[in-house]
């Protein structure tokens, strides 16, 4: 859909839009060396970017078929998301066609500003992204420091006067925030990730996508507000860099738990006389994935523990020359952390029974599953594991 005008009604003069946008995004996963056919996730986001969100406590977004999702509010920016269609992108497509897009302010200094995109016919690029050559298949288990050539297929665009530009994006999984991102022109085919943005038994999600895309200014409280708005095409694939000598690396599950992102592990390696030869504590990533360095090396076992969790322990593993893909489960349950679970975490547990942030008697460790409350899922959980015993 091409978004052809916007009007901004007037308001405070203290406060300022700095940008109102709209975007539609259909997504694609490559999982090989061969072009995706069918998207795998198609959705729209919208936001406006402000002075601070004293300015802008609530708004909406209403389109052709009536009231969206309302947006979410933070310190400087209001943001929506529609529901996801997934591989259903002619749905999508005729739940948000063409016609007059709103975001409204509906409380604060801002209320009453509007922001209105008048949408014609959908313009995405013509051509689906993927990874040509061999990028997915050279990626996958790449060398660590390594630069890694990709290259993509050409595309073009219909649109008369858009902006057409390619991103190519690396992201960390293993370490949010350990990410690299490039944007070219959309006639650039090929780049080279550097080695230093692949680490050693890291997990990384790659991404390239094409955008098509329109720019515009209109006047707000006496100031020019840009005003943007795009058709975004995508292709991603995961893959591993290789563990050098000394990394261990791979996804470590912890039973029944629901954010385990950013959840503190602590690890050992021992011999088999259960000996601690080194010991540290890491930060899991997304979907699970961690990576250590250690300077045991050598064949040797590692113990995993977890807050609320019992220790296991691999089996024997070749440290000396890296190891991928070490995958391992840790049973829930051990509320004060003794490493087995028995009467006295279930006491903890119902101590801090029905309770949640903010309660007196809430108790987080006794919140096994992280919902943010101690119920009756938490004692199912406790039960499945009781009795067992940390390795």
């Amino acid at each position: 859909m091409l978004l052809t005008s916007i009007a901004l009604a007037p308001t405070a003069a203290h406060a300022t839009v700095g940008v109102a946008t709209q975007t539609w995004y259909v997504t694609y996963v490559q999982n090989s060396n061969a072009q995706p056919v069918a998207a795998s996730s198609s959705s729209a986001v919208a936001l406006m970017v402000y002075d601070s969100d004293a300015d802008m406590p609530s708004a909406t977004w209403s389109g052709p078929s009536g009231p969206l999702p309302d947006f979410i509010i933070t310190p400087s920016l209001a943001i929506t998301y529609s529901s996801d269609y997934g591989s259903q992108v002619g749905n999508f497509l005729a739940d948000y066609p063409a016609g007059s897009y709103v975001f409204s302010a509906t409380s604060g200094p801002l209320n009453g500003l509007f922001a209105q995109l008048n949408a014609t016919p959908h313009d995405f690029p013509a051509q689906t992204p993927f990874f040509t050559g061999l990028t997915y298949t050279s990626a996958q288990l790449c060398p660590a420091s390594g630069a890694l050539n990709v290259s993509w297929n050409a595309w073009s665009s219909p649109a008369a006067g858009h902006d057409k530009s390619t991103t190519l994006s690396v992201v960390g999984y293993t370490v949010p925030g350990d990410n690299y991102s490039l944007i070219t022109p959309n006639t650039t085919t090929s780049a080279t990730i550097p080695g230093s943005a692949l680490s050693s038994g890291r997990h990384y999600f790659m991404e390239v996508a094409f955008q098509s895309a329109k720019s515009a200014g209109n006047t707000g409280f006496g100031n020019t507000v840009p005003v943007s708005w795009g058709f975004n095409k995508r292709t991603y694939f995961q893959f591993s860099v290789d563990a050098a000598p000394g990394t261990v690396a791979g996804q470590l599950t912890l039973a029944n738990f629901n954010r385990p992102a950013g959840e503190l592990i602590d690890w050992e390696v021992i011999n088999t006389a259960d000996v601690v030869l080194d010991s540290g504590t890491m930060a899991l990533g997304y979907d699970n994935w961690y990576a250590f360095n250690t300077t045991a090396v050598g064949n040797y076992r590692v113990r995993f523990k977890g807050r609320h969790w019992l220790s296991k322990v691999s089996s024997v593993q070749p440290i000396a020359a890296g190891v991928n893909f070490l995958n391992l489960t840790l049973t829930n349950g051990d509320v004060n952390g003794d490493n087995i679970v028995d009467i006295a975490d279930y006491t903890r547990l119902a101590l801090a029974f029905d309770a949640q942030p903010g309660d007196p008697n809430y108790d987080e460790p006794a919140d096994l599953d992280g919902s943010s409350l101690v119920d009756i899922a938490d004692y199912s959980y406790l039960a499945a594991g009781f009795d067992q015993v940390g390795e």
